[in-house]
């Protein structure tokens, strides 16, 4: 390994440690959750996407320019990293997201893909709501039957004892 390659290890380190951080995904991810919605599985492409996916540009060209003002480095240096980093079979991924994210359909992909997601997890809400709810109904009603039982049951004792009164005093 040459001194230059050395000298520049630690730009890759902090770079891949920055983009695999929670401080740069987090506000990527709560980007994506808060807008997917306006995204759906469909071929045409409407001005709201095209307005967030300049938002969401803008959001990550931030993240990587505050990243790189933090230690003075260069946009070169970042590509270096980032080809280094398409090399490294355990942080490609980070690296190929970190390319993708200025490509419209890898941004209305990942939306698409999240906005499902969100649609999933409603839908398995909605059925344990409905589980829990039939339940209750099922409890309720087991409840009121008791109750109906332990009325019919008051009223025959009532009746055995007015019976038994009749009876004692005739």
């Amino acid at each position: 390994m040459s001194k230059k390659e050395e000298s520049n290890d630690w730009v890759y380190d902090y770079i891949f440690g920055k983009i695999s951080s929670p401080e740069f995904r987090n506000p990527i991810k709560n980007f994506i959750d808060e807008n997917c919605s306006s995204f759906i599985d469909v071929d045409e492409n409407t001005f709201q996407q095209g307005a967030l996916f300049n938002e969401f540009t803008q959001l990550v060209d931030n993240l990587l320019e505050k990243m790189l003002k933090k230690c003075n480095l260069t946009e070169e240096q970042l590509i270096l990293a980032s080809k280094k980093g398409l090399e490294n079979e355990k942080h490609k991924k980070y690296f190929e997201q970190l390319i993708a994210f200025n490509n419209y359909n890898y941004f209305k992909n990942v939306m698409t893909k999240r906005n499902y997601q969100f649609i999933q997890m409603a839908e398995e809400a909605m059925k344990i709501d409905m589980k829990v709810l039939e339940k209750l109904l099922d409890t309720k009603k087991e409840q009121k039957e008791r109750e109906e039982k332990q009325i019919q049951s008051a009223i025959q004792m009532s009746l055995a004892l007015e019976d038994e009164k009749r009876r004692i005093k005739a």
